[in-house]
């Protein structure tokens, strides 16, 4: 235990809650196998190199900014994409810090038995910021936020796919077939 005050949260106790994070944090899988896709249309990587690539970076944070300066090369004479690209990833990056919180989090209950994160940056701290009640409508407006992140990464990616020269996409889609890849068997 971090904090003698605080017990542990058994998350069995508060199944909703424990519903909704497990959501927050799958719907953030999603996002990131997602956002993928976007470094195929960027690069004309092999989709299974591009999951390689992505796979072997440590973190999430060190996908996502892969894939944001991939794009920011490749659109850099587009402005109006390239803040379009920016937008998303801000976004998209937002969605990553809340996932983390709850992904991350020592969970705690106070003296009401709600639940709680005790925040680790203020872990052996009296100050009040140390102590984050996990908020039930919070969780459900992430969950919409994250979905609302898929449609628009999937978006993006469609209308790449739609400004691609069709020849060089077809080239391309020729290309990969021919190559000896095996596909990702999602063994690690």
């Amino acid at each position: 235990m971090s904090d003698d005050r605080l017990p542990p949260a058994i998350l069995l106790k508060f199944p909703e809650y424990a519903k909704l994070i497990a959501e927050v944090i799958g719907t953030w899988n999603t996002l990131e196998d997602q956002s993928r896709l976007l470094f195929v249309a960027f690069t004309y990587i092999h989709p299974t190199q591009s999951a390689l690539v992505m796979s072997a970076m440590a973190s999430s944070q060190a996908r996502l900014d892969v894939i944001r300066a991939a794009g920011r090369f490749a659109l850099k004479n587009d402005p109006s994409r390239l803040k379009e690209l920016e937008d998303l990833f801000d976004f998209l990056e937002k969605r990553l810090r809340v996932r983390n919180q709850y992904a991350h989090a020592v969970y705690v209950t106070n003296d009401q038995d709600q639940l709680c994160i005790l925040r680790r940056r203020y872990e052996f701290s009296d100050d009040p910021k140390s102590i984050r009640i996990v908020d039930f409508e919070a969780l459900k407006s992430e969950i919409l936020l994250s979905l609302d992140a898929g449609r628009r990464l999937s978006k993006f990616h469609d209308l790449l796919l739609d400004e691609m020269d069709q020849k060089l996409w077809q080239a391309l889609q020729e290309t990969w077939t021919s190559l000896p890849f095996p596909r990702p068997t999602n063994q690690q």
